[in-house]
C-alpha cells in the first residue's frame, strides 16, 4: 500500500479536519481573550560573603549553600507571608515562590499577579522582610549597638593605616643608619609596630564578625523586582496554536477510525482486488457523476459532455474486449441498491445508437422497474406481459425511439418475477430480440436477487455498476462466490459516478465553456 493510500481517509475528510481546526483555533482564542493577564516580577538575594572574599574556601561556600536552602523555606512560611501582608496592609497576597538556586548562594523569589504594580511590590517586600529576619536585619534594639561597632571598625582602620605609614617611614630611615645601635632601635620601634598591626587587624575581625560585614549567615538583594512591562501569560498564540494541532490530530484520528469502521469498497484497487482479480475481469468504464434532473437521457441531450465520451469509451472498450465473442445481450445489474444502473442503461443504449447500431433496451426488473419515466408507460403492457403468456411480442410491439432505439417496458409488476424471467419464454424473447437488433441492453434487478443470477445465464454478458464507498467487502465477496458459482460471464466493471475532477480532469480544459445543449427527448427530436 503506498502513501496515497494513508492519505485517502484525509484527502475525504478533509472538511472535517478543516472544521476541527477552525473551532479549536476559534474556542481557544476567545477563552484565552477571556483570561486575566499575569505578570511576574522576580527578586535575588545573596547569602554570605564568601564571594567577596579573594580565596573563600569550600566549607564556607558549602556553608551558604545551606543557609540558602534555610532561607527558602522560611520565605515559604506564614511567619514571613503575614508580615508582608501587615507591611503592605493587604489581606491576601498574590502567589509566590521562594528557592534556593542549586549550587549556589542565591535566593530567587518569583511573584506573580494580574497587577504588575503589586507583583513587584510584593516581591520586594518579601526579600525585604526576609532580610530583617537574618542576623544582618537592622532590629530596633541594636541599632545603637550596631552604630558604635560601626565607628570603632572605622577608628580601628584609620590607625591600622597610620600604623602601616609609620612603618614604611621608619623603614626609610633605615636604609640611611650607619651606626649599630640606631639601626638595632630602629628595627626595634618597626617590630614594635608591626605588632600593633596585628593586633589592631584581630581586633577589626572581632568587630566585623559581629556586624553584617564578612559574616556567612547574612543576606543581602543583589537583584531587585522591576516591574514588569508585558504578560506571562496567557500566551495566545501557544495556546491557539496546540489548539489546532490538537484539532487536527484528533480529526485525523477520528477519519482514519471512520474508515476503518467503514469497511464498505472505497477504490478501484479494492475493486480490482476483491471482484476483478477473481472473476478474471477488470474495470472497464468510469461514469462521471451526472448533474442532471433528467439522467435517463442525458448522453441524447448533452452527446459533447465529458460524461457522453465516458459512455463512448465503455463502448469502444466493451467491443474490443469481447472481439472473439461478440457480446449481443447484456445484462447491466449492480452489487446493491440505487447504483446507477438503469441511468447507465438507457446512457449506454443511445451511445450505442449513435454508432448507427440498432438498439433494444428492455426494463427486465420485474420487481421495481426504473425506467418508466423514460418510456411514459407505467402500468402499461411490457415484458412481464409477454413472459405470462397473455401476449406476444406483436401485440406488446417495442417502441421506437428515434430511428435506431427500440424500448421494451417492463410492465405491470408480476408476483413470480424469477419464474418469469427463467422460462423458455425468456429465451424465445431474447431469439426474437437479436434477430431483429444489433445490440439487447437489459436493464436487470441488482445482483443480491436471483432474478439477476436467472436472467444473467441467459444473456452473453454482464455489465456489473458499482459506486465507490457503497457496497461493504463481505456482500461483495458473497455475491463474488455466487458469480463462480453460476458461471456467469462477466464483460467488465464500471465505476459509476465517479468524480469528474479526478477521472476527467483534461476534458474540462478542453471542452472550456459547456456545450449548447441539443433540442429534443430522448423519444425524438422536436
Amino acid at each position: 500500500m503506498n502513501i496515497n493510500a494513508y492519505l485517502a481517509p484525509i484527502r475525504k475528510w478533509w472538511w472535517l479536519v478543516l472544521a476541527s481546526t477552525l473551532i479549536a483555533g476559534i474556542t481557544s482564542f476567545i477563552a484565552a481573550s477571556l483570561q486575566p493577564p499575569i505578570y511576574q516580577s522576580r527578586t535575588t538575594l545573596i547569602v554570605g560573603q564568601a564571594i567577596n572574599q579573594p580565596n573563600p574556601t569550600t566549607s564556607e561556600f558549602y556553608l551558604e549553600q545551606q543557609l540558602a536552602s534555610i532561607y527558602a523555606d522560611m520565605a515559604n512560611r506564614d511567619l514571613l507571608r503575614q508580615a508582608v501582608m501587615q507591611a503592605l496592609d493587604l489581606s491576601w497576597l498574590p502567589q509566590y515562590n521562594a528557592r534556593a538556586l542549586p549550587n549556589t548562594q542565591l535566593v530567587e523569589i518569583i511573584t506573580t499577579a494580574s497587577d504588575p504594580a503589586l507583583s513587584q511590590v510584593v516581591a520586594n517586600e518579601i526579600a525585604h522582610q526576609l532580610v530583617l529576619m537574618s542576623p544582618s536585619g537592622v532590629q530596633p534594639r541594636s541599632e545603637e549597638r550596631q552604630q558604635f561597632v560601626d565607628s570603632q571598625l572605622v577608628i580601628i582602620e584609620q590607625q591600622i593605616n597610620d600604623t602601616r605609614a609609620e612603618i614604611e617611614k621608619l623603614a626609610l630611615e633605615l636604609g640611611t643608619l650607619n651606626s649599630a645601635r640606631q639601626i638595632a632601635e630602629k628595627e626595634q620601634q618597626i617590630t614594635g609596630l608591626e605588632n600593633k598591626v596585628n593586633s589592631l587587624q584581630n581586633t577589626y575581625a572581632v568587630l566585623a564578625s559581629s556586624t553584617s560585614q564578612g559574616a556567612s549567615n547574612s543576606i543581602r538583594v543583589i537583584e531587585p523586582a522591576e516591574l514588569p512591562t508585558y504578560s506571562i501569560s496567557p500566551n495566545r498564540f501557544l495556546i491557539v496554536s496546540l489548539a489546532c494541532m490538537i484539532g487536527i490530530v484528533l480529526s485525523c484520528l477520528g477519519a482514519f477510525v471512520i474508515e476503518y469502521l467503514d469497511d464498505t469498497i472505497k477504490t478501484t484497487e479494492g475493486v480490482n482486488q476483491i471482484l476483478g482479480a477473481p472473476l478474471g475481469t477488470s474495470i472497464i468504464g468510469y461514469i462521471p457523476t451526472i448533474e442532471d434532473d433528467n439522467k435517463l437521457d442525458y448522453v441524447y441531450r448533452n452527446p459533447h459532455s465529458p460524461v457522453s465520451d465516458a459512455f463512448r469509451i465503455l463502448r469502444t472498450n466493451i467491443h474490443y474486449l469481447n472481439q472473439n465473442l461478440p457480446a449481443k445481450t447484456i445484462l447491466i445489474t449492480s452489487l446493491g441498491v440505487s447504483q446507477g444502473k438503469s441511468t447507465m442503461a438507457a446512457n449506454l443504449a443511445v451511445s450505442f445508437s449513435q454508432e448507427n447500431l440498432k438498439v433494444a433496451l428492455v426494463d427486465s426488473d420485474l420487481r421495481k422497474p426504473s425506467l418508466q419515466n423514460i418510456f411514459g408507460v407505467d402500468g402499461e403492457k411490457g415484458l412481464s406481459d409477454i413472459l405470462s403468456g397473455s401476449h406476444s411480442l406483436k401485440k406488446v410491439p417495442l417502441r421506437k425511439e428515434g430511428s435506431s432505439r427500440l424500448c421494451l417496458p417492463s410492465g405491470p409488476v408480476p408476483d413470480n418475477p424469477v419464474e418469469l424471467l427463467g422460462s423458455a419464454g425468456m429465451d424465445g424473447l431474447i431469439t426474437e430480440l437479436k434477430d431483429c437488433v444489433d445490440v439487447v441492453i437489459f436493464d436487470g434487478p441488482p445482483l443480491f436477487l436471483s432474478d439477476t443470477l436467472v436472467l444473467a445465464g441467459k444473456v452473453d454478458g454482464i455489465l456489473l455498476s458499482i459506486q465507490l464507498g457503497t457496497v461493504r467487502r463481505k456482500e461483495a465477496q458473497l455475491l463474488q462466490e455466487h458469480i463462480l458459482q453460476t458461471g456467469i460471464r462477466i464483460l467488465g466493471i464500471v465505476i459509476n459516478r465517479a468524480p469528474k475532477s479526478s477521472q476527467y480532469p483534461l476534458y474540462h480544459k478542453y471542452y472550456g465553456v459547456p456545450q449548447k445543449k441539443s433540442k429534443g427527448t430522448f423519444f425524438g427530436r422536436d
